[in-house]
């Protein structure tokens, strides 16, 4: 178990789509910097091509990813995606 229970759902729904972290830490924190950046005004396709240069996942993935982080961080921007 992590840190939240939102934690434990995000790192539950990445990992059964097969996307792997170096550290489930560092999935937290980038999840988190997902919110930061669409909060900011970021778009989430340019904040998952952001994260696709720095994790080497995928785009496929990717979107997967910032889609999860959404949903569990920060569910407010989903009307964005």
């Amino acid at each position: 178990a992590y840190a939240t229970p939102e934690d434990d759902a995000f790192i539950q729904t990445v990992t059964s789509h097969g996307i792997t972290f170096p550290s489930t830490d560092y999935a937290i924190s980038t999840a988190h910097q997902v919110c930061d950046l669409i909060d900011g005004g970021q778009a989430p396709t340019s904040v998952a091509t952001e994260i696709s240069g720095n994790s080497g996942l995928g785009v496929e993935d990717t979107g997967f990813f910032v889609g999860a982080a959404i949903g569990v961080y920060c569910p407010w921007n989903q009307n964005k995606i």
